[in-house]
């Protein structure tokens, strides 16, 4: 079904790199398998959750790159710790695409705004990012 009225606009003029991060702690609910024994946990004796993440980049009004995942692998013990992750996988998408553009031979001299919804972890950023506001 087509849909000519909707789409993703990206304006002429341009516009700069901007990301937009959210996470959730512990919000996904652990899956459970079949086994020999009948239904188990994915991870025995682990209650199973997990946080889940995501991030979109736009460029130019539109959206040029996003993620949506679940913390693998990982547990955070807190929604602080959880927007920390989210954040350092934007910022590691950023420096991809950063690079990208640098490549087209696009303007890339403005800093990126990561747009972040927790205040705690907006402050342990400033606080690792500007070492004399620890004195």
């Amino acid at each position: 079904m087509a849909t000519p009225k909707h789409g993703i606009t990206y304006k002429a003029n341009g516009g700069d790199l901007q990301y937009y991060v959210d996470a959730s702690w512990a919000d996904v609910k652990p899956h459970y398998v079949p086994d020999e024994h009948g239904i188990a946990r994915t991870v025995p004796g682990d209650d199973g959750r997990r946080s889940s993440y995501g991030y979109v980049g736009y460029l130019a009004g539109g959206p040029i790159s996003w993620a949506a995942r679940i913390h693998k692998g990982r547990r955070t013990l807190s929604s602080t710790e959880s927007e920390l992750v989210a954040a350092t996988e934007a910022g590691k998408d950023i420096v991809h695409i950063r690079q990208l553009l640098e490549h087209m031979h696009l303007d890339i001299s403005a800093p990126t705004p990561v747009f972040e919804d927790n205040q705690s972890t907006i402050i342990q950023v400033l606080l690792a990012l500007l070492p004399e506001a620890n004195t």
